[in-house]
């Protein structure tokens, strides 16, 4: 029954939700899945990244250009922290989608609740997210143009 996402519910089902609530949670809980081990494998290929910068910058800075050894270090912590923020949608994702398939197995109402709190968290992440890095775009806009109007005023 776990295969067919328009299975009916156990009959013992105690969820409050309406069949077309339920439908609409099993559906969501493949794309969820995908979306969560997807997010993980490119966390996954950012600490690759990461590494590799690591093991080129020492490469480069035991040879003539230390400049570029200087900078993978910066770079390669960037990375990292970047793949952790990778990571914390991508748990949010996967506890919601397992729930979405404790909800389909058992009907209980605990796995829809579980279901929806996680896609709540995930969205919560995404917004703060969002909005530091809309701030961040303005602040760069920002230091762009003080830049400007200060090479212009030198030159």
């Amino acid at each position: 029954m776990a295969d067919n996402v328009y299975a009916p519910l156990p009959t013992d089902t105690t969820s409050p939700l309406s069949d077309d609530a339920h439908q609409a949670l099993f559906g969501m809980g493949p794309w969820q899945r995908l979306i969560s081990v997807v997010t993980a494998l490119m966390a996954v290929l950012m600490c690759c990244g990461a590494g590799s910068m690591l093991t080129l910058g020492a490469a480069t800075s035991a040879a003539a250009d230390a400049g570029l050894g200087a900078m993978s270090l910066p770079l390669a912590l960037l990375y990292l922290f970047m793949a952790a923020l990778y990571l914390a949608p991508a748990a949010f994702l996967w506890r919601s989608a397992s729930a979405i398939v404790l909800l389909k197995e058992t009907g209980a109402a605990e796995h829809a609740t579980a279901a929806l709190v996680a896609q709540r968290s995930f969205w919560r992440f995404v917004g703060i997210a969002f909005l530091v890095i809309m701030g961040l775009y303005a602040l760069i806009l920002v230091g762009v143009m003080v830049m400007a109007v200060v090479g212009a005023a030198n030159a």
